[in-house]
Order: C-alpha cells, then structure tokens, then sequence
C-alpha cells in the first residue's frame, strides 16, 4: 500500500513558502468538535482583520468523519471541502502578503490525495484512531516482526496468523511476520461491532454500554508500525453539513491574524 507522507496525522498544519494562495488539508469532525484555530502570518505589520484576531463560524458537520478541506487566501478568505460547500459564514479580504499559515487544534493531515490517514505505532505508544460510523477500515504494515495490541469498548486482543488467515486471540503469542494486514470494523444491529479480515469475521464485540468513538492501538517498545485508516467511497466526503441557521454549533474556525517579526 502507498503510504504518502502528506498523509500522515497530526494536531498542526504549518505551511510556508507558497506558489499559491491555497492550502489543501483534511480535518477529522465531529459534532461535539471544539473549535481549530487557523493563524495566517503576514510579511509585512499589517493585520488581516483586527490584532485581536476574529472568530468566523463553520456550519456543523451532521456525524463524525473526515473532510477534505481546501482553504483560499487568494483574495477573500475561504473555506471550502471537496464537494464545494463553504464552512465560513462570515466574509474577510486578504489585504497583505502571507508567509505563512498555521492550522492547530485538531486532528489534521496536509494534502492527502490517496484519502488514507496514517499514523506511526513506536516505541509503545498508544494511538488513538476515531472510529467512524458504520465502517472503519485499518490496515496495519511494517517491515519487521509487529505484535499490536489493540482496546475496543475495554475489550482486548491481539493478532495471530496462522497458514495465512488472520485470528484473534486474548494473549500474546508469536508476533505477526511483516506484512500488510486489513481489518474492518462493522457495526451491527444487535449491539455488536465485528471484525472482518478479508470478508471474514475473525472477532466481535459486545458494545452494550459504549459509544464506540475510538480504537486504540500500541506495540512493544520495538515495534514499529504504521496504520493506515482507508476510506471508502461513501465516506470520502463525509460529514455532511448540518443546513440552516439554526443548525449552526458552537464549532468554530479562529482566524487570528498575527505580524510575522
């Protein structure tokens, strides 16, 4: 699988240098999301607004899910996702030359034209990927022997293969040969969540109680690994917009204007 290295998560965007006025990035949203705060840095002492900064109001996102975001700073501001909705209410001019734009406060990649966030599992660290909705897909790859562990709704588990088909198991036992390892996280009717691999149910989970926000993830101290969540089709342009004015939430973008000294 095709990692690019624009697609690699993190909780700041900071891009400089530009050959246009534009940023490409992608945002992970919920409705219950605190603002992210947008900075954009000036060449010059003049401001983009106020020295205060000012708050500009995004519609709220109806569910959880990523959104393929591309912000415009080439004359008035804007804040656009892939099926070209705007997010901002409110209208601000761009009246300086901008060095540089920082994103922060959120869960973010940079320009991710393969759609597949990915994190990096070493030295033991625990990672937390957000579940999505309906259909969370990992893919789990590494270069060397791997053993994840991984916390569903306080259920753990670990992976074992045997003659080529992925099992879970309680305990650890011999680590995982390195490869490329798919699994599906599908929510069921019956207060389920099952585990596919390959098509193949290898795992469920009795969700009675939980609300299945995120699945987290760690190694041995030596492991290093790399997670990718693959999006499908009818997730790539998801969450929606909530419409209307009384739909709006207390989710907002901050653009705060700031000297760049």
């Amino acid at each position: 699988m095709l990692l690019l290295p624009g697609c690699v998560v993190t909780n700041e965007i900071i891009q400089t240098n530009y050959t246009s006025h534009i940023v490409d990035f992608m945002s992970f949203l919920t409705p219950e999301k605190p603002s992210q705060e947008m900075s954009i840095y000036c060449t010059t002492d003049t401001y983009l607004g106020t020295p205060e900064g000012r708050s500009l109001a995004l519609k709220s996102p109806s569910e959880r899910g990523w959104v393929s975001f591309r912000f415009n700073f080439t004359g008035n501001l804007s804040l656009t996702d892939s099926k070209g909705h705007s997010w901002l209410r409110d209208v601000l001019t761009r009246d300086c030359d901008v060095s540089s734009v920082n994103i922060k406060n959120g869960t973010f990649t940079n320009y991710c034209p393969s759609l597949t966030p990915k994190w990096l599992a070493q030295d033991g660290e625990e990672l937390s990927i957000p579940f999505i909705p309906n259909e969370t897909i990992l893919e789990l790859s590494s270069q060397n022997d791997f053993q994840p562990r991984f916390s569903v709704c306080g259920h753990f588990f670990f992976l074992k293969e045997t003659n080529g088909d992925l099992h879970v198991i309680d305990k650890p036992e011999k680590p995982l040969p390195p490869s490329t390892y798919r699994l599906e996280f599908v929510l069921s009717s019956n207060k389920m969540t099952k585990i596919l691999n390959s098509g193949r149910e290898i795992f469920s989970i009795e969700r009675e109680g939980c609300k299945l926000k995120r699945v987290k993830i760690h190694g041995l101290n030596t492991d290093i690994f790399w997670i990718a969540q693959v999006l499908s089709d009818k997730l790539r342009n998801t969450p929606v917009l909530s419409e209307g004015p009384d739909k709006l939430s207390k989710y907002q973008s901050h653009l705060i204007h700031k000297v760049n000294h």
